[in-house]
């Protein structure tokens, strides 16, 4: 993907300021879009901007100024099409983190684990030394008789809760915020079992395969005419003002991103406000759903990367 030399230059938009390195970041980013859209394309999987992505292609034609991620949305048999395709498909710099990896997680599509300063690397990704990636949401349908919904959320917010209390990087990275005993966790996937049928070895396998039986509870009512989709995490917790007519998904629209052109719903004015509000147009700072920049923690790594290899460090990382 080309940029302008200008692009990767500091500037202020709608009052926010924005650092070269910023724009370093984002132009990694969508490399890493560029690379889904190809794997995309090239297997007839639809793809849907969304959340602040969906925002900034409409409000922005491009980024909002102080968001630092990308997002997209799949109907469920595309994301299973696009899981298989990865494994023929995606160039090998990048890497599909799936279940396998995470249950905390939405899936991300990611060129890198870590900070690298290998010049291949940077002169693939503008300069930017930070891992760059795409989170992936997934919608399924939602059931439409009152008593499946509530059966679907109750177990959907059980399995997903032992998930995480299973998960040692959950614990580690969250500062072990259960109170659950080993034996309060025991009892509870006990009950999974004895209600599903299905049986979990007690070992480190046990949060991936927790989070694959919540996909299976997130897809259970596809096969339906149910007219409506979710992204069940959401729906579960939160309730049917996180559900969506199904027609908002129905037909694509191509809209301007800086340098790209991204598929959004056609309906996005129903998406946006109902995800983002009747004010959506409306640009509204708002840093605390993640750390802005993104990278801020590895800033500090990196620097011990060019003492230790004695590199130079370029004059765009200290701007």
């Amino acid at each position: 993907m080309q940029f302008d030399a200008s692009f990767f230059k500091p500037e202020t938009r709608a009052g926010f300021d924005i650092k070269g390195m910023m724009k370093r970041y984002w132009a990694s980013s969508m490399e890493v879009l560029e690379e889904l859209d190809r794997v995309c394309r090239k297997n007839n999987i639809r793809y849907f901007a969304f959340y602040g992505t969906l925002l900034g292609a409409v409000r922005h034609k491009g980024w909002i100024p102080w968001d630092d991620d990308l997002d997209i949305i799949m109907y469920r048999d595309d994301f299973n099409n696009f899981v298989k395709a990865c494994k023929s498909d995606l160039d090998p710099m990048f890497s599909l983190y799936n279940v396998d990896q995470s249950c905390i997680f939405p899936p991300r599509i990611i060129n890198a684990h870590f900070s690298s300063i290998d010049k291949k690397f940077l002169d693939r990704f503008h300069g930017c030394p930070y891992p760059t990636g795409i989170d992936i949401y997934i919608m399924d349908k939602v059931p439409t008789e009152e008593l499946d919904r509530m059966v679907v959320k109750n177990l959907h917010q059980v399995v997903r809760y032992m998930s995480q209390q299973t998960d040692r990087w959950y614990g580690e990275a969250y500062g072990g915020t259960s109170d659950l005993t080993a034996e309060d966790i025991e009892e509870v996937v006990q009950g999974i079992e004895e209600f599903t049928g299905l049986k979990f070895l007690r070992d480190s396998s046990l949060p991936g395969e927790l989070t694959k039986l919540q996909y299976s509870i997130s897809a259970m009512y596809n096969d339906t005419d149910s007219p409506y989709l979710a992204r069940i995490n959401n729906w579960a917790v939160m309730g049917d003002a996180h559900r969506w007519p199904k027609e908002w998904f129905e037909e694509i629209v191509y809209l301007p991103f800086e340098q790209m052109m991204i598929p959004c719903p056609k309906m996005y004015h129903e998406v946006l406000t109902a995800t983002m509000g009747a004010n959506y147009m409306e640009p509204i700072k708002f840093l605390n759903s993640h750390s802005y920049p993104s990278y801020k923690t590895q800033e500090e790594q990196l620097m011990t990367l060019f003492e230790a290899y004695k590199a130079p460090i370029p004059d765009y990382f200290l701007e």
